[in-house]
């Protein structure tokens, strides 16, 4: 085979984010703690971000929102402690 396309793009990353006060500071904070995506279709607010927590064997309970307002539902509510996605522009405006 030859490689005759490739994307030409900035990479894709997605975000763990957790409330202004909260205690957990690092990845390692939200093993064994729930963290909610938006749903199992959500390639980059749960696929790669869950598959990242995997990789450097930080263990979650997945909690799925149904979409990213969900999802933050969870967080604000104290039913989860962390949510995976993707924030644009400033978080603190959202």
């Amino acid at each position: 085979w030859t490689v005759f396309g490739r994307r030409d793009a900035p990479p894709v990353r997605g975000q763990i984010i957790v409330l202004a006060d909260s205690p957990i500071k690092t990845l390692s904070d939200l093993a064994g703690k729930e963290v909610a995506f938006p749903g199992p279709e959500a390639l980059v607010a749960y696929k790669f971000s869950y598959a990242q927590l995997l990789n450097r064997h930080v263990p979650v309970n997945v909690v799925f929102g149904g979409n990213m307002d969900g999802a933050f539902a969870q967080l604000a509510s104290g039913k989860a402690k962390a949510v995976a996605g993707k924030l644009l522009g400033n978080p603190a405006l959202r």
